[in-house]
């Protein structure tokens, strides 16, 4: 419970940078994560079926040059489960998706997304998918700028894949990226 990293850094490692799984109110703050082989912070819990919140949290890191091995679906920060935080962060230059979501309830604000997807098409910044239960996550006031895919084909901002719904966009600023 309440284990939090705060003012690290975390770098040249193998796999991700920070995985926390189950428990609650965990927190990763003020961190700096670069030059991982995967993701860069893994939160994990709550409960889905009572929707009971996990209370994890990612504030105010700078989190770039991840997936050095493994490219593709490793974000610089996902969330799972139930009621999350994912705020104030700085999340770029990665050649996946910048944040991932699935579950219930997270806030997604205040973060600054950029040069992320630069080795994918069919990806968002900011991705979430194939789950029509996944509901109530609010994604708002956040900067997502030069992003443009794969040899500038083309990518999402903030990409809601087969299915999903129930989130709330708003009073977010999309600057030079293919599709909001």
């Amino acid at each position: 419970e309440a284990v939090t990293v705060s003012r690290c850094t975390v770098r040249n490692v193998g796999g991700w940078a920070v995985r926390a799984t189950g428990g609650t109110s965990h927190a990763v703050v003020g961190c700096r994560v670069h030059g991982t082989g995967q993701g860069g912070v893994s939160l994990t819990g709550g409960d889905r079926p009572t929707l009971r919140a996990g209370s994890h949290r990612a504030e105010g890191n700078d989190i770039h040059d991840y997936g050095r091995w493994v490219r593709m679906g490793q974000p610089g920060v996902s969330i799972n489960g139930v009621g999350h935080a994912v705020r104030g962060n700085r999340v770029h230059d990665a050649p996946h998706m910048g944040i991932h979501f699935s579950g219930n309830d997270h806030v997604i604000e205040d973060n600054e997304l950029f040069n992320v997807c630069h080795e994918s098409n069919d990806a968002g910044a900011m991705y979430a998918g194939r789950d029509w239960s996944m509901r109530g996550t609010v994604i708002r006031r956040n900067f997502l700028h030069h992003i443009n895919g794969f040899e500038g084909r083309g990518c999402v901002g903030v990409y809601l894949d087969d299915m999903f719904c129930g989130t709330e966009i708003t009073q977010n600023v999309f600057y030079q990226v293919t599709r909001a």
